[in-house]
C-alpha cells in the first residue's frame, strides 16, 4: 500500500471507526471513550499497517466483556496488566502491581488487538462510501492547505 493510500486510511480509521465493546455490555465511560480515540489517533499508521487495534482499546473491550461476566484467569492477567500500564497511580492505589504477561497471554492481546481492528473495518466497509467521502473531504483540505 503506498504512502498517501496508508495516511487515507489511518485517517479514515482514526476518526470514524467505532470503539468495539462487549454487545453484552455496550455503555464505555465518557473517558474511557475520549482516551481510547485519542491514542486511536496517535497509533493510527501503525494500527493501519500492522492491522490491529490499539492496546488501549483492548483494554475498553475487556473492560466491558469483565462488566459483563467475570474473566478467565488469562484474560484477567491480560486486563490488569493494561489497567496498570495505562491507569498506573489507580492501578497502584488499588494494589495492582505490574503484571508481565506470559508468551500465551501476549498472543491472546495481540489475537485481540487484530479482532477489534477487523470488527471495525468491517463496521467502516457497511457505512459505505459515506465514511470514505468524509475523509476524502479532510484528505483534499489538508491538500489545499500545503
Amino acid at each position: 500500500m503506498n504512502e498517501r493510500r496508508v495516511f487515507e486510511r489511518a485517517l479514515e480509521y482514526a476518526l470514524v471507526a467505532p470503539i468495539v465493546v462487549d454487545p453484552r455490555w455496550p455503555d464505555v465511560p465518557k473517558g474511557l471513550r475520549e482516551r481510547a480515540i485519542a491514542y486511536r489517533l496517535a497509533r493510527a499508521v501503525e494500527c493501519v499497517e500492522k492491522e490491529v487495534a490499539t492496546e488501549f482499546e483492548a483494554l475498553v473491550y475487556l473492560h466491558t466483556a469483565s462488566m459483563s461476566a467475570p474473566l478467565p484467569p488469562e484474560w484477567f492477567r491480560v486486563f490488569f496488566h493494561l489497567a496498570a500500564k495505562y491507569f498506573p497511580e489507580a492501578a497502584r492505589k488499588v494494589g495492582v502491581n505490574p503484571i508481565e504477561l506470559s508468551d500465551y497471554e501476549k498472543r491472546l492481546l495481540e489475537d485481540l488487538r487484530r479482532w477489534i481492528f477487523r470488527r471495525q473495518m468491517e463496521a467502516l466497509r457497511k457505512r459505505g462510501r459515506a465514511a470514505s467521502t468524509k475523509q476524502a473531504t479532510i484528505v483534499e483540505w489538508l491538500e489545499v492547505r500545503r
